[in-house]
């Protein structure tokens, strides 16, 4: 697979999102993606114009995106689409003009404007696109030229922004055996037993030689534990929030970000380390908010990271093949190829 150094924004990550997730196990809301993407330009309102080191600006990404999602039933309608376009083509100007004084108060501003929900797309008057420049031609010119890794998509796809799957090598404990059958009457009653389990870190031994380390929170995070299960292993070992793997060196914050966790799991996590929202993991160079917004997070998820760290909207990540090309995906889903 090319190698590719994007160097996207949130903003961008949150167009790709759009697509990876819409016909999946997360149905993309119309009134919040449209919100989730006037957060962002609120939040850093050059994101506008920014274009990532394919020369894509966020309106590029979106236009491609709505090539695929057009095709896929239950499609977000014609509406959506010229609203999204309508706000993506404002420029940096605008969202200067409209954005609150402070970072705290883009989310206020959100919260505020919540009622109109219940309204839908309604809540918005159309307006006729204001021009724009915005739209580079930098990733519809790959497309022509054949710039596109020769993996398998399915193949490609399945491996996106997930942490390896490598099987469990002699468990160290009943702890780690009950969170890998997602017994979590059992793994309560393991703490309460010996709530010392929680403090022994998990040790696989990977296939080139390598050892994992993490703690029993990492795994009940990865293997989708409700969130009063997480809870209390935070509150018997409140440490084990600011340790990092050994692979990746994620937070549990990354990892919760990654599996689509709860508001509630990801809000208890940035409650025992804030600092978390702008930690950098080391295979994709990324903060929890790049993996909230790729994976499909709910807007509650982004508002969170954003309150603690407002600056996470500036960040771009720096990873190797953080995501597939669109160009490629869009190739083989004209030859009839789904993923």
């Amino acid at each position: 697979m090319v190698e590719d150094r994007n160097g996207c924004l949130p903003i961008h990550l949150s167009m790709l999102a759009l697509y990876k997730h819409h016909s999946r196990s997360i149905i993309v809301d119309p009134y919040d993606s449209v919100r989730m993407v006037e957060l962002l330009l609120k939040a850093y309102p050059e994101s506008s114009s920014y274009t990532n080191c394919r020369g894509d600006t966020p309106l590029t990404l979106f236009y491609t995106t709505n090539e695929v999602l057009k095709k896929r039933e239950n499609y977000l309608g014609q509406k959506w689409f010229r609203i999204m376009e309508n706000i993506l083509k404002r420029d940096t100007e605008y969202w200067r003009s409209v954005r609150p004084m402070q970072a705290n108060d883009i989310v206020a501003d959100y919260l505020a404007d919540r009622k109109l929900k219940s309204q839908g797309l309604a809540s918005y008057d159309l307006e006729e696109p204001p021009p724009s420049s915005l739209a580079s031609t930098a990733l519809l010119s790959d497309f022509s030229n054949g710039d596109f890794s020769s993996k398998p998509a399915s193949e490609t796809i399945e491996s996106l922004d997930s942490l390896e799957k490598e099987s469990y090598s002699n468990p160290d404990t009943s702890l780690i055996a009950c969170i890998n059958m997602k017994d979590w009457n059992e793994v309560i009653a393991c703490l309460e037993t010996n709530p010392e389990q929680a403090k022994i870190p998990v040790v696989t031994k990977l296939s080139n030689g390598d050892e994992w380390n993490r703690f029993p929170l990492f795994e009940a995070i990865r293997m989708k534990a409700p969130h009063h299960v997480v809870k209390i292993l935070t509150d018997i070992y409140p440490s084990a929030s600011q340790m990092k793997e050994s692979i990746h060196f994620r937070l549990p914050l990354h990892i919760a970000c990654i599996e689509k966790s709860s508001y509630e799991i990801v809000h208890t996590l940035l409650e025992m380390y804030p600092s978390g929202a702008q930690a950098v993991e080391s295979k994709y160079s990324g903060i929890p908010l790049h993996f909230a917004v790729s994976n499909g997070s709910s807007i509650d998820v982004v508002l969170n990271l954003l309150t603690i760290f407002p600056d996470g909207a500036k960040t771009t990540d720096k990873g190797k093949a953080f995501r597939i090309s669109l160009s490629f995906y869009l190739i083989l889903n004209s030859r009839g190829t789904n993923p």
